[in-house]
């Protein structure tokens, strides 16, 4: 009796997927993989959001602080980030970009170029009056050098000797930084990476 059931219940599906493949052809449905530049699409969107990701959400600044444009070309993304930081000093300015770029490079996203302006509307002039939306740093780097860079060593003294451009607001020109030391690991951004390595 089992055996007789288990028979007419094949029966009945190989004949509904039968029917199914008919209408299907019938109908002029065509069973094909998605098409390659679908599936590239797909992948760019992933990238995208995960870059847009990491920089709001685990850079050093707030959302609000940030204005990014990514395009994506062959080679990979032109990423612009326009930062505004709350100060004229130095040492913020390259521990903002030091952070930011480590947010974009855990992306994993092919770069090709990545330009970061760092701005402030904290600083007077000599009459006392703000200076509004003042660029600080311009900072660029280029595929061959991004490649080269392993973001959680690195030591954000070194952007001038890395970057492909390196601009700093003479305001920032003679500020000075503090010495490498072991315990000066702000300028290099350790308690960020070992909450990164325990995820």
């Amino acid at each position: 009796m089992m055996k007789g059931i288990s028979l007419i219940y094949t029966g009945v599906m190989v004949i509904s997927i039968g029917i199914g493949i008919g209408l299907g052809f019938w109908s002029g449905a065509r069973f094909e993989p998605a098409a390659p530049h679908a599936v590239q699409h797909s992948q760019e969107e992933r990238e995208e959001r995960k870059m847009r990701e990491l920089l709001l959400t685990s850079g050093p600044l707030p959302a609000g602080q940030l204005q990014l444009q990514l395009h994506r070309r062959d080679e990979g993304w032109l990423v612009r980030i326009n930062a505004t930081i709350d100060d004229g000093l130095l040492i913020t300015a390259l521990q903002t970009a030091r952070g930011l770029l480590h947010a974009l490079a855990r992306a994993k996203a092919p770069i090709q170029e990545v330009e970061l302006a760092l701005r402030t509307n904290a600083v007077r002039d000599v009459y006392g009056q703000v200076l509004s939306d003042l660029e600080l740093a311009r900072i660029v780097f280029t595929k061959a050098t991004w490649d080269k860079v392993d973001w959680v060593g690195f030591d954000a003294r070194n952007f001038a000797l890395v970057a492909d451009v390196y601009k700093l607001h003479p305001l920032l020109e003679n500020q000075p930084l503090p010495p490498p030391r072991p315990d000066n690991a702000a300028m290099l951004g350790k308690q960020e990476d070992n909450e990164e390595d325990k995820e």
